[in-house]
């Protein structure tokens, strides 16, 4: 639900269709999380990373708000930057 907006974001600017999978969840310090990402893509030839961020929040009881990381694999990334002319 949080990455749909995203994804519509970068599907009106690109013109592609993109449809939302199941997200994976992961656990631990930003640090860990996100150094695990880039573990993923090591020994890979350098290339631009995308990395989108959203904000969300609710108006609940508590009160609910966050962010939310979206990182792209670089053959991704390569793509988008190439389609928006970057």
């Amino acid at each position: 639900m949080v990455a749909s907006p995203c994804l519509s974001a970068i599907g009106k600017l690109t013109g592609w269709k993109l449809l939302p999978t199941v997200p994976e969840l992961r656990r631990g310090s930003a640090r860990e999380v996100v150094g695990g990402a880039v573990r993923e893509t090591e020994g890979q030839e350098t290339s631009p990373v995308v990395v989108l961020e959203a904000r969300f929040s609710a108006a609940s009881a508590p009160p609910v708000s966050g962010r939310m990381l979206l990182v792209l694999e670089r053959e991704s990334s390569a793509a988008l930057l190439q389609r928006l002319g970057v």
